[in-house]
């Protein structure tokens, strides 16, 4: 798939989701803001190539758009996807200690989620 469809594909679905924006839609397909920003940092992530300079700007605005999604009001299982997306695109890009700072982020979250389906689990 061309950059070019990949770019018109999210900005179709940036449109819907402007005119669809009410929270029954929200609601019925649980699709939100903070979710295209990070549908959209992952996607752009997809078109950067450290050999390429003319794709840094994808890695720019893909590392914004997660940036933007983790600091949302998303729910902590989320988050998770959105640290994880950071760390990959780090890592994509040879930062290293960046990705693992990011993927470590995540930790402390996935035991406390663990832990929180543990207890719901004895008292349900």
């Amino acid at each position: 798939m061309s950059h070019g469809i990949c770019l018109q594909a999210l900005k179709n679905i940036e449109n819907c989701a402007d005119i669809s924006s009410s929270i029954e839609i929200s609601y019925l397909y649980e699709f939100n803001p903070s979710l295209l920003l990070g549908n959209r940092g992952v996607c752009l992530q997809q078109f950067y190539r450290q050999q390429n300079p003319a794709t840094y700007g994808f890695f720019q605005e893909a590392k914004q758009c997660l940036e933007l999604a983790l600091n949302s009001n998303a729910p902590t299982k989320r988050k998770i996807y959105y640290l994880n997306d950071l760390a990959s695109a780090y890592a994509r890009q040879g930062e290293i200690e960046i990705a693992c700072a990011y993927a470590a982020q995540s930790v402390p979250m996935i035991v406390h989620i663990g832990i929180e389906s543990i207890y719901n689990s004895f008292t349900d």
